[in-house]
């Protein structure tokens, strides 16, 4: 299962506003690992056994490596080439309430401009509340992502019922 999940992790910030039928055709992987993981049967609910080996599905996965590579980045202030694309600086009418935290997303004037890194981390670090954002360590942000992630899909699932 090791050598498995590390493959299908390879490089997962890439499908961040891929097609859906991609990104369904990778969960579908995930689904088929967890069932051999578990020794479940083939056709059993996905959604319990990605719950049950704390696994994120792979749309919210490629989420969280986003937002993981922009608090390493951050904080640390390396590498150096990825802080540069990440910027803190205030907006002159930026209000007080928008939060300290927030990335400033650049304009693209193309469609595939949305896939670049510069747009896609501004845009998912900016969805996250500020008590995640606001962690004092690596760990404990993971932990504070993967709950607001896990709640996200949660609600998600509530409202599609």
């Amino acid at each position: 299962m090791c050598v498995c999940v590390c493959v299908l992790d390879y490089c997962n910030s890439l499908p961040y506003n891929i097609a859906p039928k991609n990104i369904l055709k990778l969960q579908c992987v995930q689904n088929c690992l967890a069932r051999v993981v578990i020794r479940s049967p083939q056709f059993s609910h996905s959604v319990p056994l990605l719950k049950s080996l704390h696994l994120l599905p792979v749309h919210s996965h490629t989420i969280f490596k986003l937002c993981t590579i922009a608090y390493q980045s951050l904080s640390s202030g390396e590498p150096s080439y990825l802080f540069s694309m990440l910027s803190l600086t205030a907006k002159p009418r930026e209000l007080h309430s928008s939060g300290f935290h927030s990335l400033p997303v650049p304009r693209v004037k193309t469609h595939a401009g949305i896939y670049a890194f510069s747009v896609a981390v501004p845009t998912v670090w900016n969805s996250l509340s500020e008590h995640v954002k606001s962690s004092n360590s690596r760990v404990s942000f993971h932990h504070h992502l993967k709950i607001h992630l896990f709640r996200l899909l949660s609600f998600l699932s509530f409202l599609s019922i």
